[in-house]
């Protein structure tokens, strides 16, 4: 297949990718193939690629491959499946690092990733048990008999605990006749969780655009791959050539009989974006349970729906119900792709927005008050939509922080692309005293008038007493100040001013709730 060289590239070995210029780090591995199959840069580039030729080839099938052990990937698509097994059985073995891609809103096949550790170094004696155990729960949930694709990378942990050898006993299990709607509005990760082992199945994989390594592929750098397994009892087949290709592909998530019914679980779509429960699979002893497939208590992160009604949160302890700010919602609602994690935060965290770090001080609200929010796969950049304008970096990926006070919740955030200073010039004085002229600085006035104008604005009043006192000169700002320091601190200007300006020339900007439009 024809490839483009990428403009500025220096290395023989990014000649076969497509897109943007690699960074010069990228230039010397050599871990993906460059003998088939069509690979890009960006997740990005290679989607916009692959619906375009989907037009043309319906068989298309979607990949990444591992570059690097630190988890960097490129993306790319086969012409068909079976091009992609036989390109990943021809390459090195510790270069068989190919994943599937379970895209966005397509419909797939009902999928868990089962995984534990145990002492020793070998396998857990029950794991067959444990496996056989899900697979029955799957068809007694889903009413019929299933037909299964059992594979497992169970091997030897490269983690120690106390200094003890551990054994990751690892299966993918894929049911054929089992198709949902798609894996990330939460039904599916619903029916896994009312399959009642929770201790054992991860369910931080039921989010957007998801990979998954297939059977013949390992890790970077590794050799243990996922291979066919078949519970005791069964007759192991003995496959031709031809019939062990069919199977191959029969074991994907996304190839199946698009004549088949999508599965109805009785569950309802979540309409907000399901929340990654911990991020990626963690390594977990047989006592160590999760509670809820993707819910997390404590400081850990716990998974986010917005309902029909509205936004909540849920959470396994109900009477700690979370209402997310329908404002930052709203906000948020451009980035289709967007995936919310929310925890609690410690008693003593570093670097919150110093008007948060203020009213702690001031114990004016405590930790029970306070949530942390990392917004994954937001597709502008959230300093700039602040700002009334667009723009994106290579990841958008952005953090907020909510505190509870006075009967509102306020909002800050801050995009990780961004750098930290990027709005330091608020605090900056000139010779006189006077801080930059907000007429002609349309960024600094969107930070302190909002993107909206002053009066279409909830919080108008705050805002206006800000914008007064920066049009002040550097002693005169000071005196009116000190006239308010009588005042309950979160009421007084040294609060207000900290709030709207101090803590945004830090890099954390308030967002505000915009009023009803009549």
């Amino acid at each position: 297949m024809k490839r483009s060289f990428p403009e500025g590239a220096q290395c023989e070995e990014a000649t076969y990718y497509h897109g943007s210029a690699p960074r010069p780090e990228e230039f010397y591995h050599t871990n993906v193939p460059d003998f088939a199959g069509d690979f890009f840069w960006t997740q990005k580039e290679m989607l916009e690629a692959y619906f375009k030729e989907k037009e043309r080839n319906q068989r298309l099938f979607a990949v990444c491959w591992d570059k690097t052990a630190s988890g960097k990937k490129a993306y790319g698509f086969f012409s068909d499946p079976m091009k992609y097994f036989d390109t990943i059985q021809k390459m090195p073995e510790e270069k068989r690092s190919g994943y599937e891609m379970v895209m966005s809103s397509t419909r797939c096949k009902l999928h868990l990733d089962v995984e534990w550790v145990c002492e020793g170094s070998c396998a857990d004696p029950q794991a067959e048990e444990i496996v056989k155990g899900i697979c029955d729960s799957i068809e007694e949930k889903a009413g019929r008999s299933c037909v299964f694709s059992l594979s497992t990378c169970s091997r030897l942990s490269t983690k120690k605990k106390n200094m003890v050898i551990l054994y990751k006993n690892s299966f993918h299990i894929v049911v054929h006749n089992v198709i949902f709607a798609n894996n990330h509005d939460g039904t599916m990760c619903q029916f896994v969780k009312s399959l009642g082992n929770n201790e054992y199945i991860d369910g931080g994989i039921y989010t957007l655009n998801r990979f998954i390594r297939t059977e013949k592929a390992s890790k970077f750098g590794e050799r243990s791959f996922f291979r066919a397994f078949w519970l005791s009892g069964e007759k192991v087949p003995d496959l031709s050539r031809e019939e062990e290709e069919k199977r191959l592909v029969k074991s994907l998530i996304t190839v199946f009989d698009e004549s088949l019914a999508t599965f109805e679980t009785g569950f309802k779509p979540l309409c907000g974006k399901i929340v990654k429960g911990g991020g990626e699979a963690r390594e977990k002893t047989k006592s160590q349970k999760i509670g809820e497939i993707g819910i997390h208590s404590g400081s850990s992160p716990v998974m986010i729906a917005r309902k029909e009604s509205g936004p909540s949160l849920i959470t396994k302890d109900e009477t700690d119900l979370y209402v997310i700010p329908e404002h930052f919602l709203k906000f948020m609602q451009g980035s289709t792709g967007a995936v919310f994690q929310v925890r609690k935060v410690e008693d003593n965290e570093k670097g919150m927005p110093w008007a948060i770090q203020a009213l702690l001080n001031n114990k004016n609200v405590d930790a029970s008050d306070i949530r942390f929010i990392y917004v994954k796969g937001a597709q502008q950049c959230i300093n700039s939509l602040i700002r009334g304008h667009k723009h994106t970096h290579s990841s958008n990926n952005a953090r907020a922080y909510t505190v509870s006070i006075n009967g509102r919740v306020d909002v800050y955030i801050k995009c990780w692309g961004c750098k930290a200073d990027e709005f330091s010039m608020l605090c900056k004085e000139d010779s006189n005293g006077m801080l930059p002229c907000l007429k002609k600085n349309h960024t600094l006035r969107a930070i302190i008038e909002s993107p909206w104008g002053l009066e279409n604005v909830a919080d108008s009043h705050e805002r206006k007493r800000v914008a007064k006192l920066y049009q002040q000169m550097k002693g005169d700002r000071k005196k009116l100040m000190e006239l308010n320091m009588k005042d309950r601190y979160p009421n007084s200007a040294a609060y207000v001013w900290k709030k709207y300006v101090e803590t945004a020339a830090e890099g954390w900007i308030l967002l505000s709730e915009r009023k009803q439009q009549s």
